[in-house]
């Protein structure tokens, strides 16, 4: 179950969850639950995936999903998201279903921009989350979080098509969108404008390499959009530094890249590190548990220290320098990493949680719905 408006990670996530159900015979066995309208609701339909709607107003959907598993007594809900683990615990606490969750990012990270009301909100959310029937993580080290839950790791996955062209069409296309001369060098991040980021390290890294021809492109919108815009400012570095806001052209955007930075403080998985890879661009990520387990320092990437713009900068200028060695990292990112996350091995890591917290028998009977 997730909000129809899902994008970014969850939406992916559940993309590829539904790519993989959608070849396979166990797809009758599940339902994507969702509230409202959006992102996640158009493509799920677009795939043929069946979608149950419920209303994007919290009384109403937990009214209304209600009477869905009054229905399907022998449901167990899949939530992804804070708002979507509280429907799915209050209503299985009134239906007495069990339900379960996919941690995506740190649950004490996801409010981290609101303050207050963001602690409050992580405090809720974590309470529901030890109160689950079970739960599955992109990431494992997510598992002392709940300690006494039983918790299954999910691989991520995204679903990824070649583009026709080769890169260096995709490299020409996005120097003509964003303004700069063909030959330049282009740095670029894929992400959320959330404090979890860190873009703020990467603004500070482009500030200490005084070349003229390297820009960064920042394909993204959030919360931190007018702090960082200030920030460019104070560094001085604007000429250099492309806001593109929401980009619907993600691939192409990959393509056209020099290399990739993911320098997040805190990350569940890094799918954008997965995308950019996949389109043959090298990668660059802070060196975290969510991030380590795509990129391996020297051998799939480079990793630099959390918030260490100096250690960034290094990084950028060796890939920039050396494009023999950033063509060999992203030539064993695809070899090795790759195939490791796909949709399929999501399914089956999702299909060995279900049948570890239901019984194989058991399993044949119910219809888990992913809320």
């Amino acid at each position: 179950m997730a909000k129809g408006a899902e994008r970014g990670g969850a939406a992916s996530h559940l993309l590829a969850l539904a790519d993989a159900l959608r070849q396979t015979p166990q797809r009758r066995a599940y339902r994507f639950v969702v509230t409202g309208s959006g992102y996640l609701r158009e493509h799920l339909q677009a795939i043929g995936v069946p979608v149950i709607d419920l209303p994007d107003a919290h009384l109403q959907a937990l009214t209304a999903l209600v009477r869905l598993l009054i229905q399907q007594p022998q449901a167990v809900l899949n939530a992804h998201g804070p708002r979507m683990n509280a429907l799915a615990a209050l209503a299985a606490h009134r239906c007495g279903c069990r339900w379960t969750s996919t941690i995506h990012s740190d649950p004490r990270h996801d409010f981290s921009h609101r303050r207050l009301r963001g602690r409050l909100w992580s405090h809720i959310n974590t309470r529901f989350l030890q109160r689950a029937d079970g739960l599955f993580m992109v990431n494992p080290d997510y598992q002392s979080l709940c300690p006494d839950r039983p918790s299954y790791h999910v691989p991520n996955a995204a679903v990824l098509t070649p583009l026709p062209q080769p890169r260096s069409h995709y490299r020409r296309l996005l120097r003509e969108r964003i303004g700069i001369p063909p030959d330049a060098a282009v740095v670029g991040v894929g992400a959320r404008l959330h404090p979890s980021k860190s873009i703020d390290t990467l603004i500070r890294a482009m500030a200490r390499i005084e070349r003229p021809n390297v820009y960064l492109a920042v394909a993204g919108w959030g919360p931190s959009e007018s702090a960082l815009k200030r920030l460019v400012c104070e560094l001085q570095v604007s000429s250099r530094i492309r806001f593109l806001g929401y980009c619907d052209w993600m691939p192409e955007f990959y393509a056209g890249l020099d290399c990739h930075v993911l320098c997040s403080r805190s990350e569940g998985f890094g799918l954008s590190i997965l995308e950019a890879g996949f389109y043959g661009v090298p990668n660059i990520g802070s060196d975290i548990p969510g991030i380590r387990q795509l990129i391996t320092d020297g051998a799939t990437g480079l990793l630099a220290p959390v918030g260490d713009a100096d250690a960034l900068a290094a990084c950028i200028a060796r890939l920039l320098d050396h494009p023999a060695t950033a063509r060999q990292l992203a030539v064993r990112f695809q070899e090795t990493v790759l195939p490791s996350h796909t949709p399929q091995r999501l399914l089956a890591a999702y299909e060995h949680g279900f049948q570890a917290l239901l019984g194989l028998q058991e399993m044949r009977n119910t219809w888990p719905f992913s809320l």
